[in-house]
């Protein structure tokens, strides 16, 4: 299944069109990644805490909310459900001690 998800999200970016992108990655550089790191510190900082089990991979957490955030975005939707909040929660609930990631 994760094959076929990423095979069809890959041709979003051909490689030889990378270039065109130059502004989204400038944004990237200028808002995205202050946030991430922002929030990468809070979940080593609950980790430390024992909040989270020690072997979770936390890049793996963040790539999947900042990627679920910005999908949501670039497709406009404007949905009334509180999806930061229901996705930090989701991702939060498999990184806490005691889960195993799915084989």
């Amino acid at each position: 299944m994760a094959a076929i998800l990423v095979a069809g999200y890959s041709r979003l970016f051909p490689g030889d069109e990378k270039e065109d992108f130059a502004e989204l990655r400038a944004f990237g550089a200028r808002v995205i990644e202050p946030r991430a790191r922002h929030s990468r510190q809070l979940l080593h900082d609950a980790q430390r805490r024992g909040e989270i089990s020690p072997g979770a991979d936390l890049n793996a957490a963040m790539e999947l909310l900042i990627g679920s955030l910005f999908t949501r975005a670039l497709a406009g939707d404007r949905s009334p459900h509180p999806w930061p909040e229901r996705a930090v929660d989701t991702i939060l609930t498999g990184l806490r001690p005691g889960q195993q990631p799915a084989p």
